[in-house]
């Protein structure tokens, strides 16, 4: 790390009585001690926040390329919506025990319907609102793909 100077030479004149007299001497520089620390203390808050920013980039890149996190994601935000408890499709799944993702019907969803950005937006959803909002915005996108996609 850089120090900051604490002692300096300063050169200055004096007049007195029209001869003019040239002075070097050691000034004491204090807030040069204040500004060292202050500065050494905020490089330590840059690195950390460096850190957690690259910490939180690695994260994201993992949620977002890998497909498996994709399709448990959206698995969440569907089985915690109680209003898809109640409809028929997935009292037969709840049912029968077997998870939203190994359903073809599922994965069709996820992939060809909602494909990387409309998980990535579901998820930006979720992080910014809660957990509430971001199940009733997927679910009624799966009663859409349900009702007019799921035929074709």
């Amino acid at each position: 790390l850089v120090e900051f100077p604490r002692v300096a030479m300063c050169d200055f004149k004096i007049r007195q009585l029209s001869n003019v007299q040239s002075w070097t001497v050691q000034c004491v520089l204090p807030f040069n001690m204040f500004f060292e620390s202050f500065f050494f203390i905020l490089w330590f808050w840059y690195a950390f926040v460096a850190m957690v920013t690259c910490g939180s980039l690695i994260l994201w890149l993992w949620r977002v390329f890998f497909p498996i996190n994709k399709m448990l994601f959206i698995e969440k935000l569907l089985e915690i919506n109680p209003d898809l408890r109640d409809k028929e499709m997935t009292k037969e799944k709840l049912r029968n025990k077997e998870r939203f993702h190994k359903k073809k019907e599922f994965r069709r969803f996820v992939n060809e319907y909602l494909r990387q950005e409309g998980a990535f937006a579901l998820r930006i959803v979720q992080r910014n609102s809660s957990d509430v909002y971001a199940s009733d915005l997927t679910a009624k996108l799966w009663l859409r793909f349900i009702n007019n996609f799921n035929d074709k």
